[in-house]
């Protein structure tokens, strides 16, 4: 699956950043801002992520809910919100 040229580095960030929300429909409409949200530590890859249309999101969502169901050494805690956690990230910012 082609990821929007990201090397293998920035697709583990992203992943990485879904780890302990799963890739699920109700995750799709929010992914985007989401991803912009958990890698604000690297403003150049959010800003990439922010910059995808919808189309490209949607087979990123895809890619990510692959490996999730995968088998994998990523934890595997119990599921949260994203609409949960973007609003907690807007209450915490500077």
């Amino acid at each position: 699956m082609d990821y929007f040229d990201l090397t293998e580095e920035e697709l583990e960030q992203v992943t990485s950043a879904c780890s302990w929300v799963r890739a699920t429909p109700a995750l799709l409409p929010y992914l985007q801002q989401f991803l912009a949200l958990r890698l604000a530590c690297a403003p150049r890859l959010a800003s990439r992520i922010g910059a995808l249309e919808a189309r490209q999101v949607f087979r990123l969502w895809e890619g990510i809910k692959d490996r999730q169901q995968s088998p994998s050494p990523l934890p595997r805690g119990r599921p949260v919100s994203p609409v949960r956690v973007i609003r907690c990230a807007w209450r915490t910012r500077p």
